[in-house]
């Protein structure tokens, strides 16, 4: 286990040297055309310094002491993602770059709530300790997969605020242009409608995985479209 792990810290260093150092690009094509790409759009290089940091983070950390340590890493795991993706777009105002925080936050807390089954496969937990503490559920009982009132008070409020942090960055599509606002509208749905499944099946996803399945395309399809054509229509 440990040389695994070191084998993967070691191959995020040398990603960070080729991304650090174009003049080592020429040993790997993939980060040629990526120098060529971040040339070429301005891309910030502190969005993919983030990112590998995440990578590691993820070698190194299976716990998370508090609510504001799960933030920080969604900061490094899943804003950068956004956030590349409007500067690829050339999208790239104040307003759009915080929306897109909240909306890629949400996501990511939203995989969390949804996963936690599967991450304690890999000895993984994000629900904050503190919280766990305040709500009275212990690791014990996630492992044993115990459903319990006091487990669905916890993902219960895990939940709500995560809508909270959708609802704040939604404000994000108004401001996109086509096909790009469609592609946000989807991925927003798609998000809210993970957490809408968990409520579903009441908050236990101890013993199952709440996940978008080919029936929910034509739904969340119809809902983007309709919000974007409200949208012009009021203007």
């Amino acid at each position: 286990m440990r040389q695994k792990r070191k084998k993967r810290l070691d191959s995020l260093d040398t990603w960070r040297a080729y991304l650090l150092d174009p003049k080592l690009c020429a040993k790997n094509p993939v980060f040629l055309a990526l120098h060529d790409t971040i040339e070429k759009f301005q891309l910030p290089l502190n969005l993919f310094t983030d990112l590998l940091d995440a990578f590691k983070q993820d070698v190194l950390k299976d716990r998370y002491e508090n609510f504001e340590e799960v933030l920080n890493y969604c900061k490094k795991s899943a804003n950068p993602i956004g956030r590349l993706v409007l500067y690829l777009h050339r999208q790239t105002t104040d307003l759009q770059l915080l929306s897109s925080d909240y909306i890629c936050t949400a996501l990511q807390l939203a995989n969390f709530w949804q996963d936690i089954s599967i991450d304690l496969k890999k000895n993984r937990i994000y629900l904050p300790k503190d919280e766990m503490e305040q709500y009275k559920v212990s690791e014990a009982e996630l492992f044993a997969r115990h459903f319990s009132s006091n487990f669905r008070e916890l993902l219960s409020f895990q939940v709500k605020r995560t809508e909270e942090l959708f609802d704040k960055g939604k404000v994000l599509i108004d401001t996109l242009r086509w096909p790009l606002k469609l592609e946000i509208a989807l991925t927003w749905y798609g998000g809210k409608t993970i957490l809408d499944k968990i409520k579903k099946i009441n908050y236990n996803t101890l013993a199952f995985r709440p996940k978008l399945g080919y029936k929910d395309i034509p739904s969340l399809l119809f809902k983007s479209l309709r919000m974007i054509c409200r949208k012009r229509a009021n203007r």
